[in-house]
């Protein structure tokens, strides 16, 4: 059965970290993210999470 996707929205945030932590390039408080909210046309919605920090750490 196929999913006809009507809209899909981001939602950008940002969470305080309650542990913050230090690397080499410096502490790291805050941490953006993107909650993915994707309606279909009977208006049911589902939604994901991005999990990656925008820099890399190496």
């Amino acid at each position: 059965m196929a999913m006809s996707i009507k809209k899909i929205i981001l939602h950008k945030l940002n969470m305080r970290l309650k542990f913050p932590f230090q690397t080499s390039f410096g502490a790291v408080q805050d941490k953006p993210l993107f909650i993915v909210e994707a309606i279909d046309a009977e208006e049911h919605s589902g939604f994901g999470e991005s999990v990656a920090f925008p820099s890399l750490w190496n």
